[in-house]
């Protein structure tokens, strides 16, 4: 889980990195849900929808973090600090699970099958490679 370069991708386990992305977006979705549980004024009472927050991020959690971290980059070229914090609050949407995956990691290596993997991770994506 080093720098990835461009020159990696022919060496990208695509699979587990999508796993990892899926299981990312749903550790992130459990926490989420937890905040916003915890904080019902932030969802204007539709507390029903907080537990399909999960499968919600599963699924649109790494476009969304991509396409945020992705317009702070962007951004940051004009005003650094405020390009800064809107690339950081792309990682967020997704980093905030990381501790849950690290657990899982823990508890079930084969599952991941990570090795590096910290309890935070500041990246939206994290590409899994082969080690030839």
């Amino acid at each position: 889980m080093e720098d990835f370069r461009a020159s990696d991708l022919k060496r990208t386990a695509w699979g587990a990195t999508a796993r990892l992305a899926v299981v990312r977006g749903f550790a992130s979705g459990v926490v989420w849900g937890v905040v916003f549980l915890f904080v019902p004024s932030l969802v204007d009472g539709n507390l029903q929808i907080i537990p399909l927050f999960p499968i919600i991020l599963a699924v649109m959690g790494l476009p969304i973090a991509l396409l945020i971290h992705g317009a702070g980059r962007l951004l940051s070229m004009i005003f650094p600090l405020a390009g800064s914090l809107y690339s950081m609050v792309g990682a967020l949407v997704v980093c905030l699970g990381d501790p849950l995956v690290y657990i899982v990691n823990r508890m079930f290596p084969g599952f991941l099958n990570l090795t590096g993997f910290s309890i935070f991770n500041p990246r939206p994506l994290i590409m899994m490679t082969y080690d030839y």
